[in-house]
C-alpha cells in the first residue's frame, strides 16, 4: 500500500516488477494519523494523552495503546519511563525496520497486513531486516550498509494456478508439490530424450533443444514454484541452474554437449532447492515479528550466491544507467539518501585546476560534477540491469549502447595520486585532497558509509524527519548535538543503543510534542542554548557561526557586515546590520546578493569563507535560505 505523497524526494524505482517506489513520510505520516480509543481523565491533559497516542505509534510500529493499557498510569511514571518502556518493547524493532527502509529510500502506509504479517516489500530490504534485527538485540545498527546481506524470506507466493486448473482446489503447498513433481517428470524426459538421442546425433541435437525451450516456458520462465525471491537470486538459480543448457541451446549447437550430465545436475539441486523451501510455506511460516523473519540458507545449493542487490539501489530496473549518463543517477542517489547532500549546483573552487578534461571545466557545471562524477565511479564497472561487467571487453547500458569498458573507465582517469589512478571516491575538498575518501569498489563504498561523519550526521536527520516531519526546520547546532551524542554513544554502548537515544530525544523533544508546528520555526535547541532574539534565522544561524561570524561580528568588522544580528531594517525588512561606504545600512536584498556572490564565486580571494572549507551542505543551505530570503515577503 501507498501514500499520496504530499511531497517528493528523490525516488527510486522498484526491486521487482509491479512493485511501485514508496516515499519517505509526508507530515502526516502514519503513526502522526492513526486514530486513537484514548480517553481524557481528570488526572492528564488532552495534549499529554495526545503526546502518548503519538508516541506509541511512532514507536512501536504504529500500534496505538491497546484498551489494556492504562494511559494515565504510563503518564504518571513521566514521558521519560514511558519512552524508555516503549523501547524496549519488542515492536519497536518493526520501528526500525520501517526507519531503515525510508533511509534506503522507501516508505510505506503500514508496516504490516491486516493478520500481523509484514509487507512484501519489506522483503526486497534485506538491509532494512538486518538493521532491525541488530537493533533488537543490541547489535551494530550499521549492518544496514552491509552489502552482502542473506535472503530474508516472506511466505513463500502462490504458485500459478493455470498450469493444472483441474486442481484449482489444491492448497498452494500441495499444488507446489505437484508442480515440483511434474517439472522433475519432465528432466527425467529430456534426460532420456537426450540419451536416445545421443548416439544418433553426437555433435547437433535440435529436438533436445527444442523439447528444452518448452520445459522452460511453462516452468522457469513462468516461476512455477512460486520462488521470485529476489533479482539476484533469479539471476543466479538461472545462471548455475540452466545457464550452461542455455548457452549451448541458444549458440550454433555445433559442438558435443552432455545434455544427460546437465540435466541430472539440474534435476539434483532443483530437488535440494525445494527441500529447502517448504518450511516457507503459509502453513510452516507466519513471520509477524522481526525476530520470526528467518532467511534461506543457500550454501548448498548456489554456493557463490551473494545478496549483493543493495536494496533497491543496485536491483534490475532501478537508476538506469545510459551510455551517456556515467552512472550518474546512481551517485546523487547515494550523495543525497545516505549524505543528505542534494548537489544544489554552487560553484567550487578553481575547477580547471581540478577538473582537466575529464568532465569540463564550466563552472556551472563542475558544481555539481566535482562531487557527483567520484560517487558514480564506484559503479563504473555496472551497466544494463545492474549487471556487474568487470572483467569483459564490453559494457552494455539500459538503452542498449555499450562500448569497451576500458574506454568507458577512463571517465575516471586520472585519479590524484598513483594509489588511487582513478578519480573514484567522496570528495570534500577540491584544494586539500587529505580531506576526501578515494576507494574502488561497491564494498569500499559501503564500508565509507559505516564510518563516514556525514552518514552518521544524515542518519539522525533522517530520524528527525522520520519521527517529526521532513518539512520541519531543525537547528544545526541541534542536530550536531544530537549527531555527538550518536557518535559517543556508538563508542560507548553501541550503535543500536545509540539510535535509541536519538530517538528517544527527538520524542521528547519539542517539534514531537507540538501540534500544528510552524515548520520554520526551530523548536528543539542544544542543551545551554540562550537567546537574545537577535540571532540569525534558525535554518542558517548555526552555518554562520561556525564558517563566518568570526570575521563578520560587527559592522566594524570585514566587510562592515555584522552576521551575528538580525534585526528590522529601516525599510520594513530583515537583514544583517550591513554598512556600506557612507556608513549607512544597506538593504537586505542587496546584502544577501553579495552574500551569494561571495559564497558561490570561483575567485579563490573573493571566496567566502576566505580561504577556507566549507561542508558543502552548508554550503548548499545557505546558498537556497538566501536566494529564498532575497525574494519577497522571505527574509522575516
Amino acid at each position: 500500500m501507498q501514500r499520496t505523497p504530499a511531497w517528493k524526494l528523490f525516488s527510486l524505482l522498484s526491486i521487482l516488477a509491479g512493485c511501485a517506489p514508496a516515499h519517505p513520510p509526508s507530515e502526516a505520516s502514519y503513526f502522526h494519523r492513526s486514530s486513537t480509543s484514548l480517553q481524557l481523565t481528570e488526572n492528564t491533559s488532552w495534549n499529554d494523552q495526545w503526546w502518548l497516542a503519538k508516541t506509541s505509534r511512532a514507536l512501536r510500529g504504529g500500534n496505538s495503546l491497546s484498551k489494556k493499557e492504562d494511559a494515565a498510569a504510563l503518564l504518571a511514571q513521566g514521558k521519560e519511563k514511558v519512552v524508555d518502556q516503549f523501547l524496549k518493547d519488542p515492536r519497536f524493532a518493526d520501528t526500525i525496520l520501517d526507519f531503515s527502509m525510508m533511509v534506503l529510500g522507501y516508505r510505506q502506509d503500514l508496516i504490516k497486513y491486516g493478520d500481523g504479517q509484514y509487507n512484501y516489500l519489506a522483503f526486497q530490504h534485506p538491509q532494512a531486516i538486518r538493521a532491525s534485527k541488530e537493533v533488537a538485540s543490541d547489535g551494530d545498527f550499521f549492518r544496514l550498509f552491509d552489502l552482502n546481506q542473506n535472503l530474508y524470506m516472506p511466505q513463500l507466493a502462490s504458485p500459478p494456478r493455470y498450469l493444472y486448473p483441474e486442481d484449482s482446489a489444491l492448497s498452494d503447498s500441495a499444488l507446489r508439490l505437484k508442480i515440483f513433481n511434474k517439472m522433475q517428470m519432465g528432466m527425467d524426459d529430456l534426460i532420456a530424450l537426450s540419451t536416445q538421442l545421443s548416439a544418433k546425433q553426437p555433435t547437433s541435437n535440435p529436438e533436445v533443444c527444442k523439447k528444452y525451450k518448452e520445459y522452460t516456458d511453462t516452468y522457469l520462465n513462468k516461476d512455477a514454484l512460486g520462488i521470485a525471491l529476489s533479482v539476484s537470486f533469479n539471476q543466479m538459480y538461472r545462471a548455475e541452474y540452466y545457464g550452461t543448457v542455455n548457452s549451448y541451446c541458444y549458440s550454433a549447437m555445433q559442438k558435443p554437449f552432455d545434455f544427460v550430465s546437465e540435466f541430472t545436475k539440474i534435476k539434483t539441486k532443483n530437488a535440494l532447492l525445494f527441500s529447502l523451501l517448504v518450511p516457507f510455506e503459509k502453513e510452516n511460516y507466519k513471520p509477524t515479528s522481526v525476530s520470526a523473519i528467518q532467511s534461506l540458507d543457500l550454501s548448498g545449493v548456489l554456493p557463490t550466491y551473494r545478496n549483493t542487490q543493495f536494496s533497491p539501489l543496485l536491483a534490475a530496473n532501478s537508476l538506469p544507467n545510459s551510455s551517456t549518463n556515467y552512472d550518474r543517477k546512481r551517485g546523487a542517489y547515494i550523495l543525497k539518501r545516505f549524505l543528505c547532500d542534494d548537489l544544489t549546483p554552487i560553484n567550487v573552487e578553481n575547477p580547471s585546476t581540478h577538473a582537466g578534461d575529464a568532465h569540463g571545466t564550466n563552472p556551472s557545471c563542475f558544481a555539481c560534477h566535482y562531487k557527483l562524477d567520484p560517487i558514480a565511479g564506484f559503479f563504473r564497472n555496472y551497466g544494463a540491469g545492474f549487471m556487474d561487467f568487470t572483467g569483459a571487453n564490453n559494457i552494455r547500458f539500459d538503452d542498449n549502447a555499450s562500448m569497451k569498458l576500458v574506454d568507458y573507465v577512463k571517465a575516471w582517469a586520472p585519479g590524484p595520486n598513483t594509489d588511487h589512478p582513478l578519480n573514484v571516491g567522496y570528495i570534500r575538498s577540491t584544494q586539500d585532497l587529505s580531506k576526501n575518501f578515494y576507494g574502488s569498489s561497491l564494498d569500499d563504498l559501503f564500508t565509507f558509509l559505516k564510518t563516514a561523519p556525514e552518514a552518521r550526521r544524515c542518519i539522525v536527520r533522517r530520524a528527525y524527519e522520520y519521527l517529526v516531519s521532513p518539512d520541519q526546520t531543525i537547528d544545526g547546532d541541534y542536530l550536531n548535538y544530537l549527531t555527538d551524542a550518536f557518535n559517543e554513544d556508538t563508542l560507548t554502548v553501541g550503535s543500536s543503543r545509540g539510535l535509541k537515544n536519538v530517538f528517544k530525544n527527538i520524542v521528547l523533544g519539542k517539534a514531537f510534542g507540538t501540534q500544528n508546528a510552524d515548520h520554520d520555526t526551530c523548536y528543539d535547541r542544544k542543551p545551554g542554548y540562550f537567546s537574545d532574539g537577535t540571532e540569525a534565522p534558525c535554518k542558517v544561524s548555526s552555518i554562520l557561526a561556525q564558517n563566518c561570524v568570526k570575521c563578520h561580528a560587527s559592522t566594524d568588522d570585514s566587510g562592515n557586515l555584522d552576521l551575528s544580528h538580525w534585526q528590522k531594517l529601516p525599510d520594513g525588512s530583515y537583514g544583517f546590520p550591513h554598512l556600506d561606504g557612507n556608513g549607512d545600512l544597506m538593504p537586505a536584498a542587496k546584502t544577501f546578493q553579495m552574500m551569494i556572490d561571495r559564497i558561490s564565486s570561483t575567485d579563490s580571494e573573493a571566496r567566502m569563507p576566505y580561504r577556507s572549507d566549507m561542508p558543502s551542505q552548508d554550503r548548499q543551505q545557505l546558498f537556497n535560505w538566501l536566494n529564498q530570503a532575497i525574494g519577497p515577503g522571505v527574509a522575516k
